[in-house]
């Protein structure tokens, strides 16, 4: 239910950004519409499918963070790209979220939600993504723009891609120093992690007395933490 909840959201989140239904711009709310749900249907299938594969499990839970990521994936870039590579974005975005996801498990990060393989690994994806897949005809159309991705070949392709990865790790520099900060404070007072106690017994149990889930007290973590769909194993 949260999971579509999301995804439902997402039309109003990605559509609204034209501001506008006047001239092309209903157009535009229309193809970022169908972008957006053909990468969510493929970064949910292929999750499945991909964690399937690795651990023979039909994984929902694994598959709804992958609607997720579909979703997440193509967000920068839904108004400039055209449905194949919205797809091909969904299945990317799937293998970044099991790998990330993946790697932050082995470096012990608690990250109950997966939002950093989610958000943080898919959204560079999208952002990077148009260097490779915007299309003349989206750029054109929303941003009076020659330049294309590096796919299409046009004049502008190459100074796009690298506007793309300078712009990455300029968000990715400010984040990392307004959040180290933040989390740097909050270390020195003691309030960075829970106890030992609460991390040894999992927050639900510790802070209300059960689990939120039937599977945290019989199976313990899950498979995604001992095996990747890539092979990496602890």
């Amino acid at each position: 239910m949260g999971v579509m909840l999301l995804w439902f959201g997402w039309y109003g989140f990605n559509c609204v950004s034209t501001l506008s239904l006047a001239g092309t711009k209903a157009d535009i709310m229309a193809k970022v519409a169908v972008n957006l749900t053909l990468s969510a249907c493929t970064g949910g299938i292929s999750t499945v499918l991909l964690t399937f594969w690795a651990h023979k499990v039909w994984d929902i839970e694994a598959g709804n963070n992958g609607i997720l990521a579909g979703c997440v994936a193509v967000t920068g870039c839904c108004c400039v790209i055209e449905p194949a590579p919205a797809i091909a974005l969904g299945f990317l975005g799937s293998v970044v979220y099991l790998s990330v996801a993946k790697l932050v498990a082995l470096a012990q990060i608690d990250d109950a939600v997966d939002a950093v393989p989610v958000h943080f690994g898919c959204g560079l994806l999208g952002t990077i993504a148009p260097g490779f897949f915007a299309s003349p005809t989206g750029a054109k159309m929303f941003y009076n723009s020659d330049s294309c991705g590096v796919l299409y070949g046009c004049s502008l392709s190459g100074k796009q891609l690298g506007a793309q990865l300078v712009y990455a790790l300029a968000v990715f520099g400010f984040v990392v120093f307004c959040v180290g900060a933040i989390f740097l404070v909050l270390k020195k007072f003691g309030l960075a992690r829970v106890s030992a106690e609460a991390e040894a017994m999992g927050l639900d149990a510790f802070e209300h007395g059960g689990s939120a889930y039937t599977n945290d007290a019989d199976q313990g973590d899950s498979y995604m933490e001992t095996k990747s769909p890539l092979g990496v194993a602890p």
